[in-house]
């Protein structure tokens, strides 16, 4: 939902206001590795904003001061859920919100809609929005194209995946086995979940669904072959076997 979540920092904006670089919007889309590349650049932001780490209210940090902007009821929630019920075409009231590993709130909805949701993210300016929300869905995405370090870090896959598109791709990996695509190419959105929520089969997956709508050339594939076919090791660090996509895509109704 990262994506979609950061669209109102941009067309409040918030972005323009605070000087926020790609690797700046990047960075407020990311489920980064904490590398010092992600908590300098969060620590900058903090201090363009006027603010100190204190002001973090994520995590396992008590919030020392009452800003609350990560409570439900707080106008910036309450404008997440509006993008999103906008963005995905799904009512507001069907959202279930849950609370994601940051501590903040997170949006539930079926695996359709979120694939509606990155499909339209893909080509904004033919969606029929205001030119605010075209500009602002269109920042966001190439902000993570220009700088796809931010969005995960050193050996993660969605900066793997983001780089090997060459400017075509935007993905987001989401808790329990969730990742979402968009393709600015041809405008598809995809998204998929492992059922039993085990995230190890879900790079492997999203790379062979990429492969089986021909998104991806053979070159492309071998770039990202250390998570499309994973190496299963031991504690001596032998490899006893390895992950393998089986499945066929067949077309829904």
């Amino acid at each position: 939902m990262k994506p979609i979540q950061a669209v109102p920092v941009v067309e409040t904006g918030a972005v323009d206001f605070f000087q926020f670089s790609d690797a700046d919007l990047s960075l407020c889309c990311a489920s980064h590795s904490g590398e010092p590349m992600h908590t300098d650049r969060a620590l900058a932001i903090l201090k363009s904003l006027g603010l100190e780490e204190e002001a973090l209210q994520c995590g396992t940090l008590i919030p020392r001061w009452q800003e609350t902007y990560y409570k439900l009821d707080h106008p910036v929630q309450q404008r997440i859920l509006q993008t999103v019920n906008e963005i995905c075409d799904y009512p507001s009231e069907e959202i279930e919100i849950g609370m994601d590993g940051c501590g903040v709130p997170v949006h539930g909805l079926p695996l359709q809609a979120l694939a509606h949701g990155y499909t339209k993210m893909t080509k904004p300016e033919e969606m029929g929005w205001a030119e605010t929300r075209v500009k602002a869905v269109k920042r966001v995405s190439d902000a993570k194209i220009a700088a796809p370090e931010m969005v995960g870090g050193t050996g993660r896959f969605c900066t793997d995946f983001i780089k090997a598109g060459k400017g075509r791709f935007f993905g987001k990996a989401g808790a329990e086995a969730v990742y979402c695509i968009g393709d600015k190419e041809t405008g598809i959105g995809i998204a998929l979940k492992i059922e039993d929520g085990n995230g190890r089969a879900m790079y492997p997956a999203a790379v062979e669904v990429l492969r089986q709508l021909s998104l991806i050339d053979d070159k492309q594939t071998e770039e990202l072959m250390n998570y499309y076919r994973p190496k299963l090791r031991n504690a001596r660090d032998e490899v006893i076997g390895e992950l393998n996509p089986v499945f066929t895509l067949s077309a829904g109704s």
